[in-house]
């Protein structure tokens, strides 16, 4: 399985921006990035998934198919690839070093799982949610059911992130990422 890695200017800048901020965190937080991508790789060699592209964006990574896409079941297993590696990579984590589970390799990896796994368009979640629902309804019931999930939870996210702003202090990087996210779902011409 040969794959073509591609990554765009302005990504390289925020992963270089994130690196400063994060500073000792980044490595965890980027090996949990990571792991997450070798999930969907995994998942896409046990399926028999011929791959194309591996592209990372400001937005997160995305994995191109070779082919159209295979089946619903196909679909859902190659979504649950990455929070799966996520999810183990974290339990491991914690057996083989007796580290706390609030270790930032631990805590990144259950987060970009869990987050991952949310009904918005685009998440893993999403694209298992659409493909559960397509089996069941049409596919435009389904990407109307995703469309308004996804605004849901995009505006909860937002919501906590004022949340943590104001009493919290917190950085505003879940504030940032709820309103890009809502931007590039709701308003695809503006990214």
């Amino acid at each position: 399985m040969k794959i073509k890695f591609k990554i765009g200017f302005f990504t390289i800048l925020l992963l270089l921006t994130t690196a400063i901020t994060m500073g000792k965190y980044f490595p965890a937080m980027l090996c949990s990035v990571a792991i997450h991508e070798i999930g969907h790789i995994f998942m896409a060699k046990i399926r028999r998934i011929d791959l194309r592209e591996l592209s990372v964006g400001i937005f997160g990574a995305s994995l191109t198919t070779e082919h159209a896409l295979f089946s619903y079941f196909d679909e859902v297993l190659l979504c649950l690839g990455g929070p799966l590696f996520n999810y183990a990579s974290a339990l491991i984590w914690i057996t083989l070093t007796k580290c706390p589970p609030s270790s930032f390799f631990v805590v990144s990896s259950l987060g970009l799982g869990t987050l991952n796994m949310l009904p918005i368009k685009g998440f893993d979640g999403g694209r298992i949610a659409t493909a559960i629902l397509s089996f069941i309804l049409s596919i435009e019931k389904a990407n109307s059911i995703i469309k308004f999930l996804s605004f849901v939870f995009i505006f909860s996210l937002w919501c906590f992130s004022l949340y943590l702003l104001m009493k919290k202090g917190a950085s505003m990087t879940v504030f940032v990422f709820s309103v890009s996210m809502f931007v590039k779902i709701f308003i695809p011409d503006v990214l």
